[in-house]
């Protein structure tokens, strides 16, 4: 997993790679969540867009937090 969010940035994105396979993920409004350094509960929705001729998938994160 990689994330990537700027120190008071409003958005999060982050990468999830598995098997050498990624998806990348976005979420609007959630660059101000903690996430600390252990597991996560991540709601989202799949979301597939064509551009130029080419399927991309991304994941649209709803909410983000660490896993009790």
């Amino acid at each position: 997993m990689y994330v990537q969010s700027e120190p008071g940035g409003k958005h999060l994105k982050i990468s999830f790679e598995s098997n050498g396979q990624r998806i990348d993920s976005i979420g609007f409004g959630l660059g101000d969540h903690p996430l600390g350094t252990g597991l996560l509960d991540i709601a989202f929705q799949l979301r597939s867009e064509i551009w130029q001729g080419k399927t991309r998938h991304q994941l649209g994160l709803i909410d983000i937090r660490p896993s009790e």
